[in-house]
């Protein structure tokens, strides 16, 4: 394989793109009027816009978890909007919600090690 685009549900893109924008820095590269394509370094995410829809998982595999984190926050901001923790394998990792309730979680990995 050699890359895969998760793929969310979302249900107003405006407001979606607005919170990758700010709080990730991811840009768009493509936008119809059902789906944006968003692009961060090495990274992309597909969001597409349905009515209904059941909240989704997205993992991300980071290097740096502080390069990811959102931006412009202080510890109690974070505290408020997500969930930093060691997780079940050892791995520092951040959760929080997008404005859909889809669930993200970026994990602290060394470089590599997910490659195989």
């Amino acid at each position: 394989m050699i890359q895969a685009v998760p793929s969310l549900p979302i249900t107003d893109l405006s407001l979606s793109l607005l919170f990758y924008e700010e709080q990730f820095g991811f840009k768009v590269i493509r936008r119809t009027e059902t789906f944006l394509v968003l692009q961060k370094g090495q990274v992309y995410l597909r969001l597409y816009k349905m009515h209904i829809h059941a909240p989704m998982y997205c993992g991300f595999f980071v290097s740096n978890i502080h390069e990811h984190m959102p931006k412009d926050c202080s510890l109690k901001q974070l505290k408020s909007i997500g969930k930093l923790a060691i997780n079940q394998l050892g791995e520092l990792s951040f959760t929080l919600k997008d404005p859909d309730g889809n669930t993200l979680e970026m994990i602290e990995t060394p470089v590599n090690s997910h490659d195989s």
